[in-house]
Parts: C-alpha cells; sequence; structure tokens
C-alpha cells in the first residue's frame, strides 16, 4: 500500500471516529447517510432506529425513511427486539457487508487521488491539522457540556 493509500485510510478512520463534530456531520451527509448506518451496524452488531437517528441527528421519521431504503435494497435486516417486543433492531445483512466495502473502496481511491494531488507533504500536513482541529472540537464540546 503507497502512503497515499494510507492516508486516505486515516482520513477515513478520522471521518468515522469524529461524527459528533459538526464539520463532520456535514461531511457525513455529504457523503451518503446510508453508508455511516451500515459502519456503524457493522461495528456494533444492531441497533434501535433511534440510536441511528441520534447518531445522525435526522429525525425519526427522516431515519425510517433511509432505513426503508436500505432494507428494499437489502442491505439492513429488521427483527424484533428480543428483550422488548414492542421495538425493532436493525442490523446489517450480507449484502450490506458487500455493499460497504465497495463503497469504502471507493472512497479509500477517492482520498487517494485527492492526497495525492495535493503532494506528500501538503497531505500529511493537512491530516494532521484535520486531526488538531477534531482535538479542539471535541475539547470544546466537553467544555461547552
Amino acid at each position: 500500500m503507497d502512503c497515499f493509500s494510507e492516508m486516505a485510510e486515516q482520513y477515513t478512520a478520522l471521518l468515522g471516529s469524529r461524527m459528533h463534530i459538526q464539520m463532520d456531520r456535514e461531511v457525513a451527509h455529504a457523503l451518503c447517510n446510508e453508508v455511516y448506518i451500515l459502519r456503524f451496524l457493522k461495528q456494533r452488531g444492531a441497533a434501535h432506529p433511534k440510536e441511528l437517528s441520534d447518531l445522525l441527528t435526522v429525525s425519526t421519521a427522516r431515519m425510517a425513511v433511509i432505513l426503508n431504503g436500505l432494507e428494499r435494497k437489502g442491505l439492513i435486516a429488521r427483527t424484533r427486539d428480543a428483550a422488548d417486543s414492542r421495538q425493532k433492531t436493525v442490523a446489517i445483512t450480507e449484502a450490506g457487508f458487500s455493499s460497504l466495502e465497495k463503497r469504502y473502496r471507493r472512497l479509500l481511491a477517492f482520498f487517494a487521488e485527492s492526497f495525492r494531488a495535493l503532494g506528500e507533504k501538503d497531505a500529511r500536513e493537512f491530516l494532521r491539522l484535520y486531526e488538531k482541529l477534531a482535538q479542539i472540537s471535541a475539547q470544546r464540546i466537553a467544555h461547552d457540556g
């Protein structure tokens, strides 16, 4: 793997790990809420729709629309919650894993090409500054409560 692909992975990890920062939420909306839902479900295993709504700061009605689309595509499955049969949980399917992997590879390729266009020095500086900004934002959010 070349340095630009490594930087693309680093940047993607930064985006995924900083969802609570407003700037990253905007990027998440621009890239696709579906990808972030699938990534979350891949890491978590299953979740309630309300958790996903809170994660992406979208209304429960909007989340229902997104989940309906994912379910129609066969990327998620909804089942009754074993602990509370009134609730449903959402889990990623094998097709969802496959779709996520394809989308992730395209995203990495996009970022790698962007970093290649910047050049190694500027790309590394961008990542350094982006991480610093994320830390500053996290500190501000923690301070503001």
